[in-house]
């Protein structure tokens, strides 16, 4: 499936193999130039696309090949020795070999546990972590559980149905983690930075960023169910093809985002990455049907394999070893095959649940901000799911009362309101005040104008800001400016330097 990551560059007599993008300036031969389709897919999905990176020149290898270079000629040649079933769409639940996958699961994860007995499960409250948890159990693999806590995701639910589930499968080493409110100006979300090499918008991405932080050394190993999310569950849940799926998760050019984009860089940068991004959107679903099957395979050889596994493959292998089931060539020979029809709405990994994992089931799951349950009806999911929807919507109309004009700033003078949180953050502030405004790649007046920017702004210029802080972050790390062994001194640094020039 290509999870783990390897990158090359090939010029003339030179090539040059690495698993990350900064070893390439580092070598000397590569210079620190933003690839434009790469940005473009950062800014439109939030993951590349093709074998492009984030860096000019640099490509990222194909999936399940073998590739042989010719020292004497430089030529590279790629051969595809397995690539995913033929799709059934004919396919019905009842036709799904379920007692198969497990088997196949069971047995990764005892391979697995051969490099060490001693790890920590990630335990949500949702399907994935919970297999795992209960196929550990079912083979008498003892293993610990790391909780996050998320207060502002229904008040708190998911982290608290783990510690349910965690409790019903008999683990009682578990461990809850408190992220800190000032995560995001800390030099652990540097270190983040480097590690995953600003490949997706990771700014408030709270799970893995906070996962990341949390884990330690003597953990030994962590397992994170990053496969069977894809082999159980829809890799994309609306069906109709590419229409609908552009039109849900590609921003487009009279997005907000994109309006950002092209008035922080300059015209011609700006406009160059939208088109090139768009060129290759076009080449890559061109490889695809145009139906269910093909959105889902598009899915999984970019979301799956650019914005998922960075965090395990990436920045959790700098700590532990991660331990990732559901990947095998032998479980994607059955999950390839299987339809929409028969993933959505989480059916199959419900049925799973019910008929061959019942021990798993007794405890409501929380999925992508919804509970389910092993009853068509539950008055405590129902009464849960409106006052999560309420509670919601109370902290999405409390936030925005600063903005309302005239009442906004006099509750805000009152002290009864006060500027979102979100446009405090004293790391972004600093990085943005030492963007070089006249490089050839930005827009001078508009990034000067950011810079001189109050709260609370506008959305325009909070996207800007942010884009900013991608763009030189990405800078730094890849020159080598910004290393993970650095991080805490470099902030520390220029955060001192900042406040002397305020």
């Amino acid at each position: 499936l290509g999870i783990q990551p390897l990158n090359i560059f090939s010029d003339n007599d030179v090539v040059l193999l690495a698993t990350e993008l900064k070893a390439f300036p580092a070598s000397g031969y590569v210079d620190v130039e933003l690839d434009t389709v790469g940005w473009g897919a950062f800014v439109s999905l939030g993951f590349n696309i093709g074998d492009h990176t984030q860096l000019a020149g640099v490509r990222l290898v194909d999936a399940a090949t073998v590739m042989v270079i010719d020292a004497k000629t430089g030529s590279i040649d790629v051969n595809q020795y397995w690539s995913l079933p033929k799709p059934r769409p004919e396919m019905t639940l009842e036709d799904v070999d379920i007692p198969e996958m497990l088997r196949i699961l069971q047995r990764e994860i005892e391979c697995y546990a051969e490099h060490s007995r001693q790890g920590t499960v990630l335990l949500s409250g949702g399907f994935d972590s919970r297999l795992i948890l209960t196929l550990l159990k079912r083979i008498n693999i003892d293993c610990k559980a790391m909780t996050l806590e998320h207060p502002e995701f229904g008040f708190g639910i998911d982290g608290k149905i783990a510690l349910r589930i965690a409790k019903k499968l008999n683990c009682h080493d578990v461990s809850r983690v408190y992220p800190s409110k000032n995560y995001y100006s800390s030099p652990e979300y540097l270190r983040y930075l480097v590690m995953e090499e600003v490949s997706i918008p990771s700014m408030l991405l709270y799970m893995s960023t906070n996962v990341s932080a949390a884990l330690k050394p003597e953990m030994k190993a962590v397992w994170e169910g990053l496969g069977p999310g894809f082999a159980f569950a829809a890799s994309y849940p609306i069906a109709g093809g590419f229409t609908p799926y552009l039109k849900d998760r590609c921003k487009e050019r009279d997005s907000l985002h994109w309006q950002a984009v092209l008035s922080t860089f300059s015209p011609a940068m700006g406009q160059k990455m939208y088109e090139d991004f768009q060129q290759e959107l076009s080449s890559e679903m061109g490889k695809y049907t145009d139906d269910d099957f093909g959105t889902a395979r598009f899915q999984m050889n970019t979301q799956m394999r650019r914005y998922l596994a960075p965090s395990p493959t990436t920045v959790y292998t700098n700590t532990v070893l991660p331990f990732t089931p559901g990947l095998s060539k032998d479980l994607w020979n059955l999950a390839g095959e299987i339809p929409l029809s028969v993933t959505s709405d989480m059916k199959l990994y419900l049925h799973l649940y019910k008929h061959y994992l019942p021990e798993a089931i007794t405890v409501p799951i929380c999925s992508g901000g919804k509970l389910l349950s092993r009853k068509s009806f539950s008055p405590e999911l129902w009464l849960r799911e409106h006052y999560n929807s309420l509670g919601h919507k109370c902290r999405y109309y409390w936030h925005r009362l600063p903005r309302v004009p005239v009442a906004g700033p006099l509750l805000e003078k009152w002290g009864l309101v006060s500027p979102s949180t979100r446009e405090n953050n004293a790391m972004l502030d600093m990085v943005v005040s030492m963007v070089p405004p006249d490089h050839p790649d930005l827009n001078a007046d508009a990034v000067r104008k950011m810079q001189q920017a109050v709260p609370p702004y506008s959305w325009e210029t909070r996207l800007g800001r942010r884009m900013l802080f991608y763009w030189q972050t990405w800078r730094w790390v890849m020159d080598g400016t910004l290393t993970t062994s650095n991080a805490e001194s470099f902030l520390a640094q220029n955060m001192s330097r900042e406040d002397v020039g305020n």
